[in-house]
């Protein structure tokens, strides 16, 4: 076989691997969506970014693979390769991600239970010392104007 076609069908198949590549990570993108609920405007941003990664990785294998030269079986190539991990490892990989982000999730809301139960009871304890702020603020400054008043009326 020629280096020429050798060197087509390496990037036949490092095209078909970005494919499988940018499907895995909108799968993790659409397992973090299914653990953690979102607004519409952070599913705008979340979206952008990622697409916008996907088309600078797009780009820089075609540039740096095939001199920038964009071919139509590159991407073909690419969308081939997402087609075949979404038909293959898509929802094992989704249900698995899904599944350790939700363990994670449970992990650490237990963990922050037991770390504000007693930030929560100090809380209690300062919340209750300091219920009239105001009252013990009047009766302060009316301390304060008494031994001003009484400092002044010995010294003249």
């Amino acid at each position: 076989m020629s280096q020429t076609i050798q060197s087509e069908i390496m990037f036949f198949l490092i095209c078909t691997s970005t494919g499988v590549l940018l499907m895995f990570g909108y799968d993790l993108l659409r397992a973090v969506r299914r653990v953690f609920i979102h607004g519409s405007l952070l599913l705008a941003l979340e979206d952008f970014i990622y697409w916008s990664g996907a088309g600078i990785l797009a780009f820089g294998v075609i540039f740096l693979k095939n001199s920038g030269v964009v071919r139509g079986f590159s991407l073909c190539a690419m969308m081939m390769g997402m087609v075949l991990y979404q038909l293959s490892a898509s929802r094992p990989v989704l249900k698995a991600v899904s599944g350790v982000l939700r363990f994670l999730k449970k992990v650490v809301g237990k963990f922050l239970k037991i770390i504000g139960r007693p930030l929560a009871f100090f809380a209690k304890k300062v919340r209750k010392g300091t219920k009239k702020p105001k009252k013990v603020l009047k009766k302060r400054i009316k301390e304060i104007k008494m031994t001003l008043f009484v400092k002044k009326e010995r010294n003249q």
